[in-house]
């Protein structure tokens, strides 16, 4: 007798027929761009000689990935509270006029 784990259920490496159906579509479709690439890659090449940005782009990003993306994150330094409501204090008799 098998000791845990689940009895039955579906065998290993077992596929639905719509996941087998969709990997044949996949394959098929990449097949197809194969074939047809060429042409395209071609014309995209000639433009981009003729100065058409769009298509520098499209060959860059299809030849070496889109360029990474940065985000320059600036902290500033929390002060505690007390520090603040201070802070506050002096800038209210700062900014009232003296009699």
């Amino acid at each position: 007798m098998r000791k845990g784990g689940k009895t039955g259920g579906k065998q290993k490496g077992y596929k639905a027929s719509h996941t087998l159906e969709a990997q044949t579509q996949r394959q098929y479709v990449i097949k197809r761009f194969e074939e047809a690439i060429e042409p395209i890659t071609n014309k995209a090449i000639d433009q981009a000689k003729k100065g058409d940005r769009y298509a520098r782009d499209w060959l860059s990003n299809r030849s070496w990935g889109l360029p990474h993306q940065t985000s320059d994150i600036n902290v500033r330094e929390i002060k505690p509270f007390d520090d603040v409501e201070n802070h506050s204090l002096q800038e209210d008799k700062e900014s009232q006029p003296e009699d």
